[in-house]
């Protein structure tokens, strides 16, 4: 029987780290994958690939690789079986149905689409709010989310809530004085703010908080 030949696809990264889009060539031999690596003629990556990236090919024929729902009526060892994806959705849902709304948490990808968001269109509570309240930091990624047309809204409406903030780079070119200038052009986008030095005030109303003066919190402002 003839040795199969070596192929090479191109493709996207397969880690949940959406929307970063960083383009990768698979060689594959058969239904065996042979290599993965960065594709230098992908526009956004250019050929960049993170940890998780590089790790890539350990989970095609990984033994213990998911690849369908397992469930378990108590915790102990040997207790899980496989369900259908209908039976372990009805569970979930069945669940959050018990505990209610108010006590079901969603990962809204890195703190941007929550109920400060106009995409989500989600009336209830204050998603803001909780997580200054329980002391959470977001990590904010400007360019990544910028690539796919999504920002916060708002940088200064986290500020003035108490959110601390944090600026960070998950996409190529890993450049963090190009976050930082991405940070203060969409923020000047959302908020309509013009550039201002820090040690200044912004006399007029906050879009989301119309009694408050919109503080010049954006240090990052200064380098664009």
């Amino acid at each position: 029987m003839a040795t199969p030949a070596l192929t090479t696809v191109r493709t996207m990264c397969p880690m949940s780290c959406h929307p970063t889009l960083c383009g990768m060539l698979v060689d594959v031999r058969g239904s065996e994958l042979g290599g993965v690596r960065g594709d230098e003629e992908n526009p956004d990556s250019q050929g960049f690939r993170c940890g998780r990236g590089k790790a890539s090919r350990e989970v095609i024929g990984n033994p213990q690789r998911l690849l369908h729902p397992l469930v378990r009526e108590r915790r102990e060892e040997g207790a899980w079986r496989r369900a259908s994806w209908d039976e372990a959705l009805d569970r979930i849902a069945a669940a959050m149905r018990a505990v209610g709304r108010e006590a079901v948490g969603i990962w809204p990808g890195h703190g941007v689409f929550t109920t400060a968001h106009p995409w989500t269109v989600y009336p209830f509570g204050d998603d803001v709010k909780v997580l200054a309240d329980t002391g959470t930091t977001v990590g904010h990624c400007p360019y990544k989310y910028a690539k796919m047309a999504m920002t916060l809204h708002s940088f200064q409406r986290y500020l003035d809530a108490g959110v601390r903030m944090a600026l960070g780079t998950d996409t190529y070119p890993m450049d963090m004085v190009s976050e930082l200038r991405m940070a203060a052009v969409l923020a000047r986008t959302t908020d309509g703010m013009s550039v201002v030095p820090m040690h200044t005030r912004m006399q007029r109303p906050h879009p989301t908080h119309p009694r408050r003066p919109s503080r010049a919190k954006y240090w990052a402002l200064t380098l664009w």
